[in-house]
């Protein structure tokens, strides 16, 4: 699960191979082999991560903000 794989651009079947690896079944010939490995939680969770380091990164703009207002107006 999360395997994707392509021959010469073209998506394509992974197998499993001796119940332990990867294969595809690749027709005689030079090919170019593409795999790819993207599980779903892998996909969410860096969406998770980016979305708390923009949530921090503007908790951090408005708390400087916050601040500076306060330096600037002579209020300890």
């Amino acid at each position: 699960s999360g395997w994707r794989a392509a021959i010469d651009g073209k998506p394509a079947e992974p197998v499993t191979v001796n119940s332990a690896f990867l294969g595809l079944r690749v027709p005689p010939g030079v090919h170019r082999v593409e795999l790819d490995y993207r599980p779903r939680g892998w996909v969410w969770g860096l969406g998770l991560f980016w979305a708390a380091v923009a949530g921090m990164a503007l908790w951090a703009a408005r708390s400087r903000s916050a601040t500076l207002r306060a330096a600037g107006s002579g209020a300890p």
